[in-house]
């Protein structure tokens, strides 16, 4: 008989020992708690009669956030379902039923714990109580947690009690149907969720204190991309009219967020629902605007332009954001090569053109990105955009050229033909590809630059480099970073030749032609009075007596003087 009290016993001992206005005392029993419920023996305890109600929601807070159950594999909210416990609702003076209260729910849902959304269901089985929703000095209740978790059985209690299926959360505006849409749970669940609270009533447009509907957050969740289309079904079966168009607090619109988020079959989605596709946010940027800063963001450009030809409403291809920039200037900026040339060949304007500036052109390429992917992509942009009519300015091609010193083509800490000499099987690679039909791709990097310009053009290897570096990744370091930064000269190279000829002549009627990229982009940076102290300043000895049968150099302050030798 002691046994089957034994814990009961201790239990009691624990809370007549504790003074819960005591942190310490508080923690101290907690910890102590699991110990005993993992090992309980006998009769179950009442709780109500042992712990005030304010009590127990305290450890079932502290059980929530703690992983000091793990060990023991028993929490304390497994205990206290056991035991049968259930909270009762306060009454007041008048008899009647108290809603204004916080409880272990409302602190524990606040604060989402990832490791809560399995378990809340049984949270509600202490909360029992469907015809009284509780509410927090926020505003948040009962039902608003149901809602956040998925748990949609709760859900329909709550609602066959009478409770109003739009009910706000003052703090923030949000409905029902944003906490069941913004947070993630089994997607079955969510979709039955969703269906349910529609058909009781919920508002599908109802915009929170951002002007977020559910929409908004439908096309940000890249997660789910068959909510959208779920959700104009239910909507549609409802007769339910849908805002598609509603602009939260920055002016973004359900179609804004698609693209962003590269939800490409929802922006098809809403276009079909007669989504404006010229629409602008408050920082001016249409859908347009967003798709061509994201790279190669092509597939948004398309659907966009697509159903611009399926209707009497212009796509504002040239529309400026309030950064005075175009979608074909973001476009460029981006490298996004693919939807530049859709937008050229959608008519945009040239003639007002201006390249990106040095502050935005590549800035989403940190400098460990591949460098072929910024050379070639810059490259394959300037092509187009030339082929096009576009002229180039001195500024435009300075940006370009610092843009792949700073990614690293300028570095000459690697030579192609020692790594072809000391790395057999970079050369056995080489030996077997081919650039032509008749040439190898072991001959194609031993030639000189100006001969491997002409083999390798933009205008032909548009996007070929992929194939060239298929098999040479798996080399070692040193061979494929030599390998990638002479291709990218190569690709490059013409380019900084016909600058560094325009440069150098606008000075010298003796214009040279060096070999090697590095001192194409030195005649340019000096020549354009460009400060480069940030990159090395490298000149080798076949260089100078390259030099020095055209032209006599003589140094003073860092600046070249050339005499007509």
């Amino acid at each position: 008989m002691a046994d089957n009290t034994k814990s009961l016993d201790e239990l009691i001992s624990l809370q007549n020992n504790t003074d819960w206005d005591i942190e310490e005392q508080r923690r101290q029993l907690l910890h102590q708690l699991y110990s005993l419920i993992a090992n309980w023996k006998g009769q179950l305890p009442d709780l109500s009669q042992i712990f005030q109600p304010e009590e127990i929601d305290w450890l079932l807070v502290q059980d929530g956030f703690s992983d000091e159950s793990w060990p023991y594999m028993f929490s304390i909210l497994e205990f206290v379902t056991h035991t049968k416990y259930r909270n009762n609702p306060d009454v007041d003076e008048d008899g009647k039923l108290s809603l204004r209260r916080t409880t272990a729910l409302h602190r524990l849902a606040r604060k989402s714990s990832p490791n809560l959304g399995s378990r809340m269901f049984e949270f509600f089985v202490i909360y029992d109580r469907f015809d009284v929703n509780y509410v927090d000095e926020t505003g948040f209740t009962h039902f608003h947690v149901a809602c956040r978790f998925g748990c949609k059985d709760i859900v329909k209690k709550f609602l066959k009690h009478g409770q109003d299926p739009n009910c706000v959360w003052p703090e923030t505006g949000d409905s029902p149907l944003h906490l069941a849409l913004a947070y993630e749970y089994e997607y079955e669940v969510k979709r039955q969720l969703v269906k349910l609270l529609l058909k009781s009533g919920a508002d599908p447009n109802w915009a929170n204190k951002n002007g977020v509907t559910p929409l908004h957050i439908i096309s940000k969740n890249e997660e789910e991309p068959d909510m959208a289309k779920i959700f104009f079904n239910i909507t549609d079966k409802l007769q339910l009219t849908l805002h598609v168009d509603a602009q939260n607090k920055l002016g973004e619109t359900p179609l804004h967020l698609a693209v962003f988020s590269h939800q490409v079959a929802l922006a098809e989605l809403l276009l079909k629902r007669g989504a404006d596709y010229n629409l602008a946010s408050k920082d001016g940027s249409t859908p347009l605007h967003i798709a061509c800063k994201m790279e190669n963001n092509i597939l948004a450009v398309q659907k966009i332009f697509s159903y611009y030809d399926q209707r009497d409403h212009p796509v504002q291809i040239n529309e400026k954001d309030k950064l005075g920039r175009t979608p074909l200037q973001w476009a460029v900026a981006s490298l996004s090569p693919i939807v530049v040339d859709v937008l050229l060949d959608h008519k945009a304007d040239l003639s007002n053109f201006v390249f990106p500036t040095e502050d935005y052109f590549a800035e989403k390429y940190t400098l460990d990105c591949t460098l072929q992917v910024v050379v070639f992509h810059t490259m394959s942009i300037v092509h187009s955009l030339e082929r096009k009519g576009y002229q180039m300015d001195q500024t435009a091609a300075i940006t370009i050229m610092k843009t792949f010193a700073k990614h690293g083509l300028i570095d000459e800490s690697m030579d192609i033909c020692e790594c072809l000499r000391s790395d057999e099987e970079f050369a056995r690679i080489a030996k077997r590809q081919l650039v032509t039909p008749d040439m190898s791709l072991y001959d194609f990097l031993q030639l000189p630059p100006e001969e491997a310009e002409k083999v390798f053009t933009m205008d032909r290897d548009k996007f070929v480099y992929e194939e060239f570096t298929s098999e040479i990744a798996d080399l070692c370091d040193d061979s494929h970073k030599a390998y990638i930064t002479h291709l990218c000269g190569t690709v490059a190279g013409g380019f900084f030749r016909r600058w560094a000829l325009k440069l150098f002549s606008e000075m010298n009627p003796y214009p040279p032609t060096p070999p090697k990229i590095n001192d194409l982009w030195n005649i340019c940076m000096e020549y354009a009075g460009q400060d480069t102290q940030w990159l090395a300043y490298v000149r080798n000895d076949d260089v100078k007596k390259y030099y020095n049968r055209k032209l006599h150099l003589s140094y003073y302050s860092g600046e070249i003087v050339t005499k007509k030798i």
